[in-house]
């Protein structure tokens, strides 16, 4: 049986770290496609074992977000990387307690909020922009798509469970 763990190809922005070719990923530096929950947990142990892991998670982090290779990097998943990149603690981007819960949504109106005040805090044309900040502008939008096409497929996905369910 084939797995569908795979290294997906590098789209790292220049200059890599000397270090990165040295991890026990194989020179792919800790950048995985995890299609399935199993191959998620198999990349993080990678990445957990890796004697340079805290020097690509502070470089991935200090990439900006359209410079983000994917996938799971320094033990961090793309959507982790961003929230950490928007001041939120490695703890907040995993937990998901009531507290913390509650908190995320104070700051993310508080963002929101900044933004309609300053647009130029936006990084136009991500997902952040789209996703964290409410931004609508075409560039925004566009990257948005994908995340509302896969929300509505999912909606239908959903909704057809429960007409067959009845």
């Amino acid at each position: 049986m084939t797995t569908r763990f795979e290294y997906m190809p590098l789209n790292l922005p220049a200059p890599v770290p000397e270090w990165h070719r040295d991890t026990p990923c194989g020179g792919q530096g800790a950048i995985m496609s995890a299609r399935t929950p199993a191959d998620e947990r198999r990349a993080r142990q990678i990445c957990e074992d890796c004697p340079v892991r805290a020097e690509c998670s502070q470089w991935v982090l200090a990439l900006k977000e359209t410079d983000d290779p994917g996938g799971i990097c320094g033990g961090w998943s793309e959507n982790e990387r961003r929230r950490m990149r928007l001041g939120w603690s490695p703890h907040e981007t995993r937990c998901r307690c009531l507290q913390c819960k509650a908190r995320k949504a104070r700051q993310r109106l508080e963002r929101i909020a900044q933004a309609r005040a300053n647009p130029e805090l936006i990084d136009h044309g991500t997902v952040t922009g789209f996703m964290e900040y409410g931004c609508r502008c075409e560039a925004c939008d566009a990257a948005g798509e994908p995340i509302r096409a896969a929300w509505a497929k999912n909606n239908r996905r959903r909704r057809q469970a429960a007409r067959e369910a009845s």
